[in-house]
């Protein structure tokens, strides 16, 4: 694993393997897909409408005993490839790009409209990318995964690792970093390719550096893709953002 060119001036990132890279790619396609399918079929969208919207853009990457066994496995060959020039990269993508994948595209946009749109435009990206934050929540709460670190001690962290009760499906990065990619490509048409790079790189960043398995943040990326998709086509036909809800169901385990 090496260093590639930076997605933004101040930043790193970290080359991606094409296999990677494609699963990223596919799974925020299909969650424009969920997405799109669920704002159209509820002109009316509540709580419950949240729950389906998340619950059916993650589905496919729900874990099992088998595939989490896998993906440590995966996950321990990966971390002996690290540098620390990749892990500065991980750990720069963790904490600051999706806050300057915002802030710089929203400053270059507001130089190209005007400033009440600018405002609106600023409003509507952090409503939903709030709205994504709080999908993923819920989700982490309903399905309970442990940190792949708590799974297995053995497991070599890069960045610092989230408390154990903050749960690891889906990726909270991935969620935030596809939601906000999808809602500033609608307001910057022209930045869509830089930005969903943008997005891989910060989930693939949390992978790469153990505190999320991959189907954490292929998970993430459905849902931030999803949410992000629903909430624009409610917003553009003037219907509020429905709030999520925990259900107080039992937790959704791993089989």
């Amino acid at each position: 694993m090496v260093v590639g060119t930076s997605v933004h001036a101040t930043g790193l990132s970290l080359v991606i393997d094409t296999a990677m890279r494609n699963r990223l790619s596919q799974a925020a396609a299909d969650g424009v897909v969920c997405g799109l399918s669920i704002a159209s079929s509820t002109p009316t969208p509540n709580a419950g409408t949240s729950t389906a919207l998340a619950q059916s853009a993650t589905h496919a990457f729900l874990p099992t005993d088998t595939s989490t066994r896998d993906e440590l496995r995966w996950m321990h060959d990966l971390a002996r490839t690290r540098t620390p020039d990749s892990i500065r990269a991980a750990v720069w993508l963790s904490d600051h790009a999706t806050t300057e994948m915002i802030d710089s595209t929203l400053r270059d946009y507001a130089l190209r409209v005007r400033p009440d749109q600018a405002r609106r435009g600023a409003a509507l990206v952090q409503a939903v990318v709030e709205y994504a934050g709080r999908l993923g929540k819920a989700t982490k709460e309903r399905i309970r995964r442990d940190r792949p670190f708590v799974t297995d001690p053995t497991l070599p962290v890069a960045v610092d690792r989230p408390p154990a009760d903050n749960y690891s499906f889906p990726s909270g990065h991935a969620t935030a970093a596809f939601a906000a990619a999808t809602v500033l490509a609608q307001l910057m048409p022209d930045r869509r390719a830089s930005l969903m790079e943008s997005a891989t790189q910060i989930a693939y960043a949390r992978t790469f550096a153990a505190v999320h398995y991959p189907s954490d943040i292929l998970a993430g990326a459905a849902l931030g893709s999803a949410a992000a998709t629903a909430a624009m086509a409610w917003h553009n036909a003037n219907i509020p953002i429905p709030a999520p809800r925990i259900d107080e169901e039992a937790p959704v385990r791993a089989a």
